[in-house]
């Protein structure tokens, strides 16, 4: 009797030590950024879907249109003179974009007043091709933004 007692008691802890280290193991482990997101993004330009033509942003400096996903709720843009933020919301693949708060310094760029007014009015989102992003929005002549993770930017963008 004292055998098979011993044999549950002997597996019973077993057990428990495996669940133990179990739980140690995954409390250890860093739970990855489920927000592919968040980060920093350089847009190059504006495209077409239907003609697959992108026309570049000017000017392109190092800084400017850059969009920052700050965490899950909130991201932010230098344009050439302004800064702007908003407030975000994900559901699958749609986006929409609030604005927080905006500088108003006059831009001497038109592309600055295209490119605030295309996120303010962005509906859906696309990542792509080793960090390629595409912010869709209703537009005329183009319709999504196009960037680049900025880990990945040239020296192109360098002033």
């Amino acid at each position: 009797m004292k055998t098979k007692c011993f044999g549950i008691t002997w597996n019973f802890k077993l057990l428990a030590v495996f669940i133990c280290s179990l739980l140690i193991f995954l409390s250890a482990c860093e739970k990855e950024n489920e927000n592919e997101l968040i980060g920093t993004w350089q847009c190059i330009g504006f495209g077409n879907t239907q003609t697959q033509f992108i026309r570049l942003i000017e000017p392109q400096y190092k800084g400017y249109y850059e969009l920052t996903f700050v965490n899950d709720s909130m991201c932010g843009a230098w344009t050439t003179l302004n800064s702007v933020n908003w407030y975000y919301q994900i559901q699958k693949d749609s986006i929409v974009f609030t604005c927080s708060h905006a500088t108003q310094v006059l831009e001497k760029y038109d592309d600055v007043y295209i490119f605030e007014d295309a996120i303010n009015n962005a509906y859906a989102y696309e990542i792509f091709a080793q960090e390629r992003l595409k912010i869709f929005y209703k537009g005329n002549e183009y319709n999504y933004l196009l960037f680049y993770k900025v880990d990945e930017i040239t020296n192109h963008y360098e002033n």
